[in-house]
């Protein structure tokens, strides 16, 4: 609908420029440009104001942990590696954020996600490996507030600590590493 009201847009904003006094031409194309955005700053204003009041629970937001772990997974030694994280938002947005896969992303775009999901609990609780990973450049991503003991469990396993970032610690593994 914005693409059919272009011509008219332009046109608004050649007239409200084309005034004679340059502060009023400007003052004209602020106000077209704030009615021209004003129901993104309403839908803005209505999820921001959710996410505040009632604790929207559909809402994504990273705490600083996270966001560091993303920033480490976006290095250069990272690269081809696929994600095993113990934070869904993680495995998520990893897939969004980095240029890596994740083994389970969200629950409706991951083939499989309930086993997939049995698979990563039962990952962190043991440190072995299923076949479809012991080919694989691996990161992993633990949280120690949940499991303070599965680190340690991954490096007893072959993995390697590469980063601690507030409650998460991320760990590597390349094939032939370790115990599979």
């Amino acid at each position: 609908m914005a693409l059919l009201a272009l011509p008219r847009v332009v046109a608004g904003f050649r007239y409200v420029l084309g005034a004679r006094r340059r502060f009023l031409g400007l003052a004209g194309a602020a106000g077209l440009l704030a009615f021209a955005t004003l129901d993104n700053v309403a839908w803005f204003a209505r999820c921001y104001g959710r996410i505040i009041t009632h604790g929207d629970r559909m809402a994504i937001l990273l705490n600083s942990d996270s966001t560091a772990v993303l920033h480490r997974l976006e290095a250069p030694d990272m690269r081809d590696r696929l994600v095993l994280s113990e934070y869904p938002m993680i495995g998520y947005l990893a897939t969004v954020y980095v240029p890596l896969r994740s083994w389970r992303s969200h629950t409706f775009n991951t083939p499989d996600s309930t086993a997939r999901k049995a698979e990563l609990r039962a990952f962190f609780a043991t440190g072995r490996l299923i076949d479809p990973w012991k080919s694989r450049r691996l990161v992993a991503v633990v949280d120690r507030a949940a499991d303070p003991d599965a680190a340690h469990r991954l490096e007893m396993t072959g993995f390697s600590t590469v980063g601690q970032y507030g409650h998460a610690t991320v760990l590597v593994h390349d094939p032939g590493q370790g115990r599979d």
